[in-house]
């Protein structure tokens, strides 16, 4: 066993290791009430420490949370509450290829400490910016290995995402790694951090990839939990954690390491699996209590109390300003901060209460709510289900909770208590001046993020040869394309590197692309842009047919439809087994699933694409996935539109996909055309 040094024993630096897991539900590890997962090396933490009860991270989801954990600000003040790219799923996280990210003139827990002479390491999922200028090497990490988004970002998700990477510092060293090792291999690279700096103070951040999902686990623990894959992996989480603590222990840091273990927000989704919360109400992405609060412990032998539990209000944004005060040094005071030092808390200290005479739930650029003591006042509308239940039911601005009586928010107390209402109505709207409320009301103390143009930031990765996609377009000739012999070979050709497509005559127009393929499962990505405007459409077309021409049966997607003009959602059609020159209506912002029982309807339901996500005479991204019944049209990362074929017989075996335009002089080009057959 390695002896500690004597500088290291007369040294007083602490060091730190903060097991940041994402998507962890507040009782989904044993001394939190888990009855399902096994978590011994947790039971062994919390046994060694102590547990807090009212713990709180600043948003409900991945990259704002983050964001507030490392400087110590509400996601709001630093700018990290929304992202800055209009085509993404959504934008309170950021994504592939955001053109924005943590600002490197803010002061990360990484650089107060390594200016005390720490090492620092960021291990796993990053999440901050992917772009060269937000990584952790510009934000006082002196080393970084994992992936720099959300492990559902890259193509097991099934959404057009680029190669997942991984890196080690800013070079990506694999795309789309077997995710079933990452755990272990994060676990193994903190171990070696710790063994390569056991003479010096150092910082570990090991931000887990799970328990996002999708989930996996390593061979050692895939399929040995009594509770699904999601079970496996959080059985994984606790073995890596026993592994950092026996680590410490052998080298004999223990006593002057501090480990805070928690998750970033509350527990999402799982499927077939227990994923619970309880007893808190609803879920992440939510500003009830089981969005925001998560479970937390924290182990230092010689510094927190064994078996002990704080039910005082703590947040993330306090690891900054305690890690400062342990580590001899002070959180910078040339800017404002909202965490507050919590070592009184961490050691038990008698009368020890929370520093935070308010706590503020916000999501995106909003706020949701305010906590000051046990009182938790809603001032805007908000839908949650209640604990244990999927039915969703409204929150109205106004209701007031007692927590402490009520952790699962059931009872509105308003009513009762006008005086506290007031109380907390005014301490919403000094934060609204603070930091703002909404897109129409910025704070006066909101420092800026940092932006790269947007038409300079770029994905890590992207979609070409390999992992499994092979090119469809050299960018030189179209030799293993066929135009339509009725329209004529002057109506495609290659220009500037591109397919370039000039409709000849008032009809629709064909380039084919490897007839007579296997197609019964396939993915399909490519970037058109329509250079005209006019009742123009683009069409991708898989079919069966022998004539070789007019490939009106399969499947096809527009992209602009007559009537509605260029660069705007038209629809998603399916055509087999009825009249296949019909066609469906095509209201804008609609995606339709087409009924295959013969009456012809047309059901609309909710489109994810807007005309303002669609580029007008420029780049689109585009992504079609096949795979068994189920077509869905992705439009630069928004879902388009989808359906399932519920014939049968519908099923695509074998035919070939095909480029259309429509009318004389309606010009659109294709890029970056990739196939890969599942």
């Amino acid at each position: 066993m390695a002896a500690a040094t004597p500088d290291i024993e007369e040294s007083r630096q602490m060091n730190f290791v903060v097991i940041f897991v994402d998507d962890l539900g507040y009782a989904d590890i044993e001394p939190f009430g888990s009855m399902v997962n096994r978590t011994p090396h947790l039971n062994r933490m919390a046994a060694e420490g102590r547990k807090f009860t009212n713990f709180y991270v600043a948003a409900p989801v991945c990259t704002p949370s983050r964001a507030a954990l490392l400087t110590g600000c509400y996601p709001q003040r630093v700018d990290m509450g929304l992202n800055a790219l209009p085509t993404s799923v959504n934008n309170i996280v950021l994504f592939p290829g955001d053109p924005k990210g943590l600002n490197p003139s803010e002061i990360t827990i990484a650089e107060v400490l390594r200016e005390e002479g720490y090492a620092t390491t960021c291990i796993g999922k990053w999440h901050l910016g992917d772009q060269p200028e937000f990584l952790p090497r510009k934000h006082g990490f002196d080393s970084y290995f994992g992936i720099p988004f959300s492990n559902d970002m890259g193509y097991d998700n099934g959404i057009p995402y680029p190669p997942l990477p991984l890196m080690r510092n800013e070079e990506v060293i694999e795309e789309e790694p077997d995710q079933r090792e990452l755990t272990k291999r994060y676990t193994e690279e903190t171990l070696s951090f710790i063994e390569k700096n056991s003479s010096r103070p150092f910082f570990a951040y090991l931000p887990h990839s799970m328990v996002h999902w999708p989930h996996y686990a390593s061979s050692d623990f895939e399929g040995k939990s009594r509770n699904t894959i999601y079970g496996d992996v959080v059985e994984e989480i606790d073995w890596s954690v026993g592994q950092i603590l026996d680590k410490l222990r052998e080298l004999e840091l223990a006593h002057r390491t501090l480990v805070i273990f928690t998750s970033d927000n509350g527990g999402g989704g799982a499927r077939d699996a227990v994923v619970s919360n309880l007893p808190l109400r609803a879920r992440k992405g939510n500003l009830c209590e089981g969005g925001i609060r998560v479970c937390t412990i924290a182990w230092c032998p010689s510094l927190v109390p064994q078996s002990s539990v704080c039910h005082e209000m703590a947040t993330a944004m306090d690891l900054l300003p305690t890690f400062a005060h342990l580590a001899g040094t002070k959180a910078p005071t040339d800017r404002i901060l909202d965490g507050k030092d919590i070592t009184p808390l961490l050691k038990e200290i008698e009368g020890a209460t929370t520093p935070h005479e308010a706590f503020f739930y916000r999501r995106g650029l909003d706020l949701y709510a305010i906590r000051s003591g046990p009182w938790k006042l809603f001032v805007r509308d908000n839908q949650a289900p209640l604990p244990g239940q999927r039915k969703s039911e409204r929150i109205e601005a106004g209701t007031l909770y007692h927590l402490e009586r009520d952790i699962g928010e059931t009872t509105n107390v308003a009513a009762d208590h006008p005086d506290v209402v007031d109380r907390l109505q005014k301490l919403a709207e000094a934060s609204r001046e603070d930091i703002g409320d909404g897109p129409d009301r910025r704070g006066k103390n909101v420092r800026r993020a940092a932006y790269v143009e947007l038409e300079d930031a770029k994905p890590l990765t992207a979609i070409g040869e390999g992992n499994g996609f092979i090119s469809m377009f050299d960018g030189k000739t179209l030799d293993d394309w066929r135009a339509d012999p009725d329209t004529g070979a002057d109506t495609w050709r290659v220009q500037d590197g591109v397919i370039h497509g000039e409709g000849q005559e008032d009809r629709l127009a064909y380039l084919v692309y490897a007839e007579d393929e296997d197609l019964e499962d396939f993915e399909l990505k490519f970037d058109y842009r329509m250079v005209t405007e006019g009742n123009t459409g683009v069409e991708i077309r898989t079919r069966v047919d022998q004539t070789g021409k007019r490939p009106f049966e399969g499947y096809h997607a527009d992209l602009g439809h007559v009537g509605i003009g260029p660069g705007i959602l038209g629809a998603w059609d399916f055509h087999f087994g009825h009249d296949t020159r019909k066609e469906h209506p095509c209201p804008r912002g609609t995606r339709l699933v087409i009924a295959q029982d013969g009456t012809g309807r047309a059901n609309p339901i909710r489109n994810g694409v807007k005309p303002e996500h669609i580029k007008k005479r420029d780049w689109n991204e585009c992504y079609i996935r096949a795979v068994g019944s189920r077509f869905q049209l992705f439009i630069n990362r928004k879902l388009a539109s989808e359906f399932t074929d519920n014939i049968k017989e519908g099923r695509l075996e074998r035919g070939f996909i095909g480029l259309q335009l429509h009318d004389a002089g309606m010009i659109v080009q294709f890029k970056d055309l990739f196939l890969k057959k599942l």
